[in-house]
């Protein structure tokens, strides 16, 4: 183990050795500040959060942070999981979000620094608006910018002053969509995905929660998704070689192991839809993708569960 000095501060990393014997520096794995959903707490996240495989775990250095306030009102999760109770700030009439910024910005200096965000309901809507008003340069000023977010249940900012700011350009960080069918939130999330750049969207069928995902039929694929935008030099170089990847080979690779595969260019030319019914049965999941590169990584991982009976469908 040794140090290196990043953004004046020293950071940790792995150092192995390659066949030559030459050391290389290997990254420590990133880390994550995770958001709680409103009046719940960092304790209970984490809770939610390690209800996941290890595979996507054991590969985050994940911290739980309390929301800045004590809840002013009843918890929704009171009788599921003990409290105390947070809020990051009052939602219906958005008071205190400035100072909650400045909350989450002071705990990112003493703490940080962080990679990226998680965030579940309304902490992921928090974290997906922080994301805008740092590309902005009017919050977390203080602290290097943010590579990626995992936004579960997330919708859009609705306060006027930040929201003007945070989707007056889309949000250029690779974001990771977890969508529920029967989530009442999900025609706000989908219109969070018009302000982001290249957004990755896993949708399950349950409603306003983070997904049990553990025996989940894209729990295969759900590691492979996120090293795809994770900061890590193999992430990197796998997102190199997909860029100029044809997508009809890796196709046809796959539509001969699976049952079925429909395919849709959308009219903007941006992204292509594909759908892969696989001949063994299985449960459903959808994942979706804006762009070329991330599909072909999908149909690419997808070839390599495609033995485990799963029924999957990309879409944009």
């Amino acid at each position: 183990m040794g140090s290196q000095v990043e953004n004046g501060k020293e950071v940790e990393v792995k150092v192995s050795e390659v066949e030559n014997g030459s050391e290389v520096k290997v990254p420590k794995k990133p880390k994550v500040l995770c958001f709680h959903a409103f009046r719940t707490s960092g304790a209970i996240f984490k809770k939610q959060v390690y209800r996941w495989p290890e595979a996507v775990t054991k590969n985050l250095d994940l911290v739980f942070l309390d929301g800045p306030f004590p809840a002013q009102g009843k918890s929704d999760v009171e009788g599921i999981f003990e409290g105390p109770y947070f809020e990051w700030f009052q939602y219906s009439k958005y008071q205190n979000f400035d100072e909650c910024v400045k909350y989450v910005e002071d705990y990112m200096v003493e703490h940080g620094p962080f990679d990226g965000f998680l965030g579940f309901s309304l902490g992921a809507t928090l974290a997906a608006g922080l994301l805008g008003l740092q590309d902005r340069g009017v919050a977390l000023t203080k602290v290097p910018k943010l590579k990626f977010a995992i936004l579960i249940s997330a919708a859009m900012v609705r306060h006027p002053p930040a929201a003007e700011k945070a989707y007056a350009a889309p949000i250029a960080q690779p974001t990771l969509h977890f969508l529920g069918d029967n989530d009442y939130v999900k025609p706000y999330g989908l219109k969070l995905l018009e302000h982001c750049v290249d957004p990755v969207v896993i949708n399950h069928p349950k409603g306003h929660m983070v997904p049990r995902i553990r025996n989940d039929p894209f729990v295969p694929l759900l590691p492979y998704l996120i090293s795809i935008f994770l900061p890590s030099p193999t992430a990197c170089r796998r997102h190199h070689r997909l860029k100029n990847t044809t997508l009809l080979a890796e196709e046809h690779d796959v539509q001969e192991a699976w049952g079925g595969r429909s395919e849709e260019r959308d009219s903007s030319g941006r992204g292509t839809n594909l759908s892969f019914i696989s001949g063994g049965g299985g449960g459903h999941g959808s994942v979706g993708f804006n762009s070329s590169p991330m599909a072909a990584a999908a149909i690419e991982a997808l070839g390599r569960t495609k033995k485990k009976g799963v029924m999957m469908m990309i879409v944009k």
